[in-house]
């Protein structure tokens, strides 16, 4: 786990502290964080067959390996690189805020009563569940390959 909750506390606003999922909604976001930039090695080889991670096998009985396309990355943060720690980490909180603060504000923007009629306009990044730009630290790390014609 790269984001220890005691020990990057003040990357968490301390409005939120007291929220008793913090825990959970931290470690909820590291996983989506991570899966973003992770295949599993059989769709890998589908989709990029000149990777290096060898040919698809529709016979095996082995449970599908998981590839994270991160350069530096390493499952133990004390092995993986210490900017991409430091990366996640950021990037962890920066989500992680954002989704406390979507479930404090209201999703209504503006109500109006125009002659009896009322409308309501709802906020467009209300059921978003990433800040924008959310992968601006993480740009330098991403090791994902390229579709082809891109």
């Amino acid at each position: 786990m790269f984001f220890d909750l005691d020990a990057n506390k003040s990357a968490i606003r301390s409005a939120y502290y007291k929220v008793p999922e913090l825990a959970d909604l931290v470690a909820r976001v590291e996983r989506d964080v991570l899966a973003r930039y992770t295949v599993r090695k059989q769709e890998h080889s589908l989709l990029w067959p000149w990777a290096p991670f060898g040919q698809r096998d529709d016979d095996s009985t082995e449970a599908p390996k998981l590839k994270v396309f991160l350069r530096g990355y390493n499952a133990d943060p004390t092995l993986a690189d210490a900017h991409l720690v430091q990366a996640l980490i950021d990037t962890i909180a920066d989500v992680a805020n954002w989704r406390l603060a979507q479930l404090t504000n209201s999703p209504i923007e503006q109500m109006r009563s125009a002659a009896g009629a009322a409308t309501v306009t709802f906020r467009q990044s209300a059921n978003e569940p990433y800040p924008p730009r959310w992968t601006q630290r993480l740009v330098e790390f991403d090791a994902r390959p390229k579709p082809i014609g891109c």
